[in-house]
């Protein structure tokens, strides 16, 4: 994946009709494949910005978009019951750490 490609995912995901952050609202799982593409384009944006000290500001909305909303909408008294138990318990956590990364220049484990 290029940097190219990885910044267009997150936009795609973070902004569009049928992103993931819309699919959380809506109570949909996100599904493996997807989440796993979406950790790959984290990584490779990790990557790319290594030792960068300015993040360009709608990336920074996107990213900050995509870990609130999955930090917010999953922390629901309630969480939906089309959330798999995958996604509760492991990948919105390597998301968030993964987003939590790309702004503090050193990847982070999530604690598991």
């Amino acid at each position: 994946m290029t940097i190219d490609d990885a910044i267009s995912l997150v936009f795609k995901e973070a902004f569009d009709e049928d992103g993931l952050v819309v699919e959380l609202r809506s109570g949909a799982d996100p599904g493996r494949d997807r989440v796993s593409r979406l950790l790959q384009a984290l990584a490779v944006l990790f990557d790319s910005n290594q030792g960068n000290k300015v993040l360009e500001r709608r990336l920074a909305g996107a990213l900050f978009g995509i870990a609130y909303s999955i930090q917010t909408i999953t922390s629901t008294p309630t969480p939906s019951k089309g959330w798999s138990k995958q996604f509760m318990n492991v990948e919105r956590d390597q998301i968030c750490s993964a987003v939590e990364s790309v702004f503090y220049d050193q990847w982070i484990t999530p604690d598991m």
